[in-house]
């Protein structure tokens, strides 16, 4: 796990590897919404899905690993939102307010 906190502010900027991302996962098709957004030196990436098993995580977590061949200097974290683990979901108090939306299109 990468700890280093990064410049992207003006080195990289959050939506350049949020467009990234969104190319590598937009063909899958449990793929709902994704958005970005900048924390504490870290790109987080919010990725909803349709309830979906073990195995798709796993895949979708890998396709992390190209985003480091991309921005190898990025500390990135993915949080996967599955409807599969949640009870009840209101992505108003999951996604922060402050991610923006990535178009997968």
């Amino acid at each position: 796990m990468r700890q280093t906190s990064v410049g992207l502010d003006n080195e990289i900027p959050v939506q350049r590897i949020g467009r990234a991302f969104a190319a590598l996962i937009q063909d899958e098709p449990a793929v709902q919404q994704f958005w970005v957004r900048q924390h504490c030196g870290w790109v987080e990436l919010w990725l909803l899905t349709e309830p979906i098993d073990r195995s798709i995580e796993r895949h979708l977590y890998g396709t992390v690993s190209h985003l480091y061949e991309q921005f190898p200097e990025a500390a990135i974290r993915l949080h996967l939102i599955n409807p599969r683990l949640y009870e009840a979901m209101d992505l108003e108090t999951i996604i922060p307010q402050d991610a923006e939306s990535v178009p997968l299109h």
